[in-house]
């Protein structure tokens, strides 16, 4: 590359002071490696497409401490709010319901009469059943 210096009038002269080479460096292909998943890559071209492939990105060392910096602050965040203080809630005492005042749903009801007897089904199957006996009763009304 070539300088230039211009002086108060307008000149310009050349201050070039290193003989530059002009010939280009061509960067040799990767070696063929093992990625972490086990493919073995040979080449930038398959290294692109293995990384599109699984969805991951390439980083260098500029983005390592770009993330690094931003977890960091996230960290002093976090930090921050845990340092706040909580402010304290009334408490009172809380009415406990006897299971005999416990009245239950007429839905309820269908599925304890329906089960009555029978091995317990698993969840999915008690929730099919509890909507099927609301759809139930629904009709009837």
């Amino acid at each position: 590359m070539r300088r230039w210096v211009y002086d108060k009038e307008g000149n310009s002269r050349e201050v070039t002071t290193a003989n530059i080479d002009w010939n280009h460096y061509v960067q040799p292909d990767l070696v063929e490696f093992r990625s972490t998943d086990g493919a073995i890559i040979s080449g930038r071209a398959q290294w692109r497409e293995h990384l599109a492939r699984t969805g991951q990105v390439e980083m260098g060392h500029s983005d390592i401490r770009a993330n690094q910096e931003k977890w960091k602050k996230k960290k002093e965040k976090f930090s921050e709010k845990l340092n706040v203080p909580v402010p304290q809630v009334e408490t009172r005492p809380v009415d406990v319901l006897n299971s005999r005042d416990y009245e239950m749903s007429r839905i309820h009801k269908e599925v304890a009469n329906h089960l009555e007897g029978r091995p317990q089904p698993d969840r999915k199957t008690l929730i099919k059943m509890t909507l099927e006996t609301a759809k139930d009763l629904a009709r009837r009304r």
